[in-house]
């Protein structure tokens, strides 16, 4: 194996490491996102019922 295989392989390997690293992180900002809603949802839906 000569040196530049080593480094086509490392490169390979180091993009998809950072494929991976930026599919968690969106999962991440979508969850982070979902949550958000969530809670502006649940806020909104108090809002609009009536105290009893």
């Amino acid at each position: 194996m000569t040196d530049q295989q080593g480094v086509t392989l490392w490169n390979r390997l180091s993009i998809e490491f950072l494929a991976d690293l930026n599919f968690g992180v969106s999962v991440i900002n979508i969850w982070v996102l979902v949550g958000e809603m969530a809670v502006a949802a649940g806020k909104d839906t108090s809002k609009c019922i009536p105290d009893h």
